[in-house]
């Protein structure tokens, strides 16, 4: 019987996090800095809420975020989620940053925007 709950406990758990991944937006770092598009640099899909997201070595050129909305902001940094270079919301979904430089970056649910 303990096993039983534990499992239902589990899967409960489990489907919490799914489902709060499910307005997630997704981060992909180009090595191209004069478009979106080509060779990844790295790649973070369904990123979670106000999460840092660094780019693997050297620094991505350009920067696509997919799902943002007008209440989610897109923001691109050059020292780790720490100084701003952009930052944008949605819409469009998908908004690109170029021009390179980006270190990381992460999005963030603006608070009190409905």
């Amino acid at each position: 019987m303990a096993k039983v709950a534990a499992a239902m406990i589990l899967a409960m758990a489990l489907y919490t996090i799914m489902a709060a991944q499910v307005g997630a937006v997704d981060i992909v770092g180009y090595t191209s800095s004069t478009g979106c598009s080509g060779e990844v640099n790295t790649r973070f899909p369904a990123h979670p809420d106000g999460a840092c997201a660094p780019f693997a070595s050297p620094k991505a050129g350009s920067v696509l975020f997919t799902g943002l909305t007008n209440c989610k902001e897109g923001i691109v940094y050059n020292v780790d989620c720490a100084d701003i270079i952009n930052r944008k919301t949605g819409p469009p979904s998908s908004v690109c940053f170029v021009g390179g430089g980006f270190t990381s970056a992460k999005w963030r649910t603006i608070p009190g925007c409905v």
